[in-house]
């Protein structure tokens, strides 16, 4: 998903395990695709949602949107300051093992 935005391609998306539910949902949130709301959609739910996403310019549109909010943000810089931040933060309830 992460790739296909970064580079302004809009999608089909489904899934009902692990994270795929709230991905899915922000795809549609920000209009950037169709989410199937099912892990097991049908032969005809895939092809109905890719035809309206190729059909439909308002996906490419949000897609591309998207894209250019991907091209302000330095990924490596912000998650290497996330991890600095968490080790930083003192953890009490974590003991190490040694």
């Amino acid at each position: 998903v992460q790739r296909a935005l970064s580079d302004g391609v809009p999608l089909v998306v489904a899934g009902q395990t692990e994270d795929k539910p709230e991905v899915a949902a922000r795809v549609e949130y920000f209009g950037a695709g169709v989410n199937l709301r099912t892990g097991t959609p049908g032969p005809a739910e895939v092809r109905a949602a890719v035809r309206d996403v190729l059909s439909n310019e308002t996906y490419r549109s949000n897609a591309r949107r998207l894209q250019d909010a991907y091209a302000l943000r330095d990924s490596i810089t912000d998650i290497a300051a996330v991890v600095d931040e968490a080790i930083a933060k003192p953890a009490p309830h974590l003991q190490s093992v040694r």
